[in-house]
């Protein structure tokens, strides 16, 4: 990105060179072709040496210079708080992403009330333990026939 600003402003500055080297006979003409009235005094001004004429162009390149210099340096600012910005989204999606992937595993499980339901299941249920003994088998079934009902209707009413 700067790099592309950065030859943005060069091409601008060459462009602008070339304009005040151009420009320079045309103004060179106009300076001659005054009428004398515009004058005070009637005296023609003194003539513009060369060595003048090339002063006021490095005076107005300078000026440029320091324009595009300036001009660059906001660049970069601007760029480092692009820069920090993405930055700072690239994180917010980053919690965002984990926050969502979180709210998922608990969906799926079925969150607390889904792992109790699994413990109930695993604890209580007939099946779950085929070596038990008599007493210990039955005592699971009537539990779990008077708690899993109640379990499903809590479930419903969420």
């Amino acid at each position: 990105m700067a790099g592309v600003a950065f030859a943005l402003l060069f091409a601008i500055f060459l462009f602008i060179c070339a304009h005040v080297l151009l420009s320079r006979d045309e103004r060179d003409d106009e300076a001659n072709t005054k009428s004398p009235d515009v004058q005070s005094d009637g005296a023609e001004p003194p003539p513009v040496t060369s060595l003048e004429k090339a002063e006021a162009t490095i005076r107005a390149l300078e000026a440029v210079v320091a324009d595009t210099e300036t001009r660059f340096a906001e660049l970069e600012i601007k760029y480092g708080e692009l820069i920090s910005s993405r930055q700072d989204a690239h994180m917010e999606i980053l919690a965002l992403k984990a926050e969502l992937a979180e709210a998922k595993q608990f969906r799926e499980t079925g969150g607390r009330f889904g792992r109790l339901k699994s413990l109930v299941i695993r604890e209580l249920h007939p099946d779950g333990r085929p070596d038990a003994g008599i007493i210990e088998r039955t005592v699971r079934i009537e539990l779990f026939k008077n708690l899993w009902p109640e379990i499903e209707k809590i479930e419903q009413s969420a």
